[in-house]
């Protein structure tokens, strides 16, 4: 579950770089990194676009001490 207190995460732009998106941008753009890794069809999961992109699905997710999720951000890795 979705903590109320965030509102936006960081999705990398390249490396030591972010852009804040809220939360359903960041679930968008895991689902379709994802997807691009297992060669899911394009027709229904279209690609990510420059300056975006999938940089090795790799992701920091913190918590807070009820479990709910407080910080999510996508890191550079190549």
């Amino acid at each position: 579950m979705l903590s109320a207190r965030l509102r936006f995460s960081p999705l990398a732009a390249g490396p030591g770089k972010w852009k804040q998106v809220d939360h359903e941008q960041l679930s968008l753009h895991i689902d379709r990194c994802l997807a691009e890794e297992i060669g899911a069809p394009t027709k229904d999961y279209p690609k990510v676009k420059a300056p975006y992109g999938c940089f090795g699905n790799i992701y920091d997710v913190t918590l807070d001490a009820k479990g709910q999720v407080k910080t999510m951000k996508e890191m550079w890795s190549v």
